[in-house]
């Protein structure tokens, strides 16, 4: 069963098991229960997508180069490096 589903387990109003319990018996973290989903907006679903379509052409390239092809197109990212 996968961590979404076991996560949609947790009953919030059982008044046996407590919330930290019931994560605890189905191996979820309590953060994922307490947080709330965020939806992803069009720019990250652009984003994402240009970075699926690049990683198909070149799958051999590394993070720093992709976040330069991206840059390249007019695209903002952060590649997580300092230079």
């Amino acid at each position: 069963m996968s961590t979404p589903d076991r996560r949609a387990l947790v009953d919030r109003g059982h008044g046996c098991l407590s919330i930290r319990r019931q994560c605890e018996l189905l191996g979820v973290a309590r953060s994922g229960v307490y947080r709330p989903l965020r939806a992803a907006n069009d720019d990250d679903l652009g984003l994402m997508r240009r970075i699926d379509e690049l990683f198909m052409a070149w799958p051999f390239l590394g993070s720093r180069r992709m976040a330069r092809m991206l840059g390249a197109r007019g695209g903002s990212t952060a590649s997580g490096c300092g230079g």
